[in-house]
């Protein structure tokens, strides 16, 4: 795809005590940057994606000021 920046975005579910937890792992990497983070969250799926989304989106938008 020849792009200059990627973003990989992997986790697992779980439940502890009755509540559904994420574990996600967020990289981004390009020639000049490699960042790579571990985020906890709990509630729906559904707000557990939104969440993800967003940290690697501001992450990457925050990066990409900085260069």
């Amino acid at each position: 795809m020849d792009a200059s920046i990627g973003i990989g975005i992997d986790g697992y579910t779980e439940a502890i005590d009755g509540t559904p937890m994420s574990k996600v792992f967020i990289a981004i990497d390009s020639e000049q940057i490699k960042l790579h983070t571990v985020q906890n969250y709990s509630g729906r799926d559904y707000h557990m994606k939104e969440r993800t989304a967003y940290h690697a989106l501001f992450d990457l938008r925050k990066l990409l000021s900085s260069t």
